[in-house]
């Protein structure tokens, strides 16, 4: 647990940081082609039970999906940059949430 969440625990029981969930993203275009290359900027807020798998599941979806950047997992959540044609970054997205149940 982080010093945050450890103070948290003892100033209130009704703030529970287990439960909230916070995620954002942000996309820009690269090109206007047809084969228009996106940067999507992200963080997801979460309990992530497993880092280890969750690793795994980010390095094969990102490989399937031939997107590039980098993924940051941790135990509150996910936070990243990555880029690729829009399709696959939506794809990225709605796989994540899935997996996340986000």
């Amino acid at each position: 647990a982080s010093a945050r969440g450890a103070a948290n625990d003892e100033d209130d029981d009704d703030d529970d940081d287990d439960e909230r969930r916070s995620h954002s993203s942000s996309t820009a275009t690269a090109s206007t082609s047809k084969s228009t290359t996106m940067i999507a900027l992200y963080y997801c807020y979460v309990p992530v039970p497993s880092v280890t798998r969750h690793v795994a599941f980010q390095t094969e979806l990102c490989r399937r999906l031939r997107l590039n950047g980098r993924v940051r997992v941790s135990p509150e959540g996910i936070n990243g940059v990555l880029s690729g044609r829009r399709a696959d970054l939506e794809a990225y997205e709605g796989e994540g949430r899935e997996d996340l149940r986000v």
